[in-house]
């Protein structure tokens, strides 16, 4: 677990269930770091998740985890800062500060 207990509310671009890229507007409480199979090679690898609490603009909502490599794009609604390359440093960032990412 990286932090928990944040309330930074952001609008992720992430694929569906089913691979569709889809807009969530979530309010990330928890970030952590796990280990999950690669599907390309089948090795293990460590990756920055966030989850908390998402809605979607056609009437979703619910709790889910969003997976830093798959965020196409992520808006910091707080300060307005758009990030697409990096996702996983900016929450990495986030996680250790609690405060603005650089």
């Amino acid at each position: 677990m990286l932090a928990r207990g944040l309330a930074r509310a952001v609008v992720v671009t992430h694929p569906t269930f089913n691979g569709r890229l889809q807009e969530w507007r979530v309010e990330i409480d928890a970030i952590e770091r796990r280990r999950t199979t690669d599907l390309a090679t089948g090795g293990v690898i460590e990756v920055v998740s966030f989850k908390g609490p998402a809605a979607t603009g056609d009437g979703w909502a619910g709790r889910k985890t969003f997976f830093a490599p798959q965020c196409r794009r992520l808006v910091d609604l707080a300060t307005g800062d758009t990030v697409e390359d990096g996702v996983a440093a900016w929450l990495t960032r986030l996680a250790a500060g609690g405060g603005e990412p650089g």
